[in-house]
């Protein structure tokens, strides 16, 4: 006899897997440290020497004690005797010592969530990012962050209007049938 055959349309093929979680850690923008007592005149030649690098972060034994950023840098070094008075400092004196520190798996959302909540003058400096043992992992721009939550939302818009359309191709083929 014969085995069954299932009914047309009884078989399923398995849901794709999820998208990958739009998370922190997979933003990262740099990983550039330096030791929380550096002068400020050698942090300051890090920055000149690299066009391209907006932000370091403060690491002690592995961890982030803060983050100092290109703009906070100039600011400083540029006021009357900003040079004289802080060249020869530890950049702890002029690096924001309590910054938006998270872990790498924090959603996206989340995460803009806490940066913009900021205050105005720091609402744009890098999120600090560290594992879940709290090591320092890197840091992300906030700019990118939120560059890429738009990306994100357009791709859900875009997966939204394709459910739509074959939910409604579906309903024309069930009434076609009928």
């Amino acid at each position: 006899m014969a085995a069954a055959l299932p009914r047309v349309g009884a078989l399923r093929a398995p849901a794709p897997p999820p998208p990958p979680p739009e998370v922190l850690g997979r933003f990262l923008t740099g990983d550039d440290r330096v030791q929380p007592d550096a002068r400020v005149q050698d942090v300051a030649s890090l920055f000149f020497a690299r066009p391209d690098l907006e932000a370091v972060a403060l690491v002690s034994d592995g961890r982030p004690v803060g983050l100092l950023t290109r703009a906070r840098l100039l600011v400083k070094l540029a006021r009357n005797f900003g040079h004289e008075l802080y060249a020869r400092k530890p950049v702890t004196r002029i690096a924001d010592l309590s910054p938006v520190v998270l872990p790498e798996d924090t959603p996206l959302g989340a995460v803009l969530d806490r940066a913009l909540a900021r205050p105005a003058a720091t609402v744009f400096d890098d999120v600090v990012v560290v594992n879940e043992g709290g090591a320092y992992v890197g840091h992300a721009s906030v700019r990118e962050l939120a560059r890429q939550q738009g990306l994100a939302l357009e791709r859900s818009r875009l997966e939204r209007e394709a459910a739509l359309s074959r939910a409604r191709d579906l309903e024309e083929l069930e009434r076609v049938r009928a």
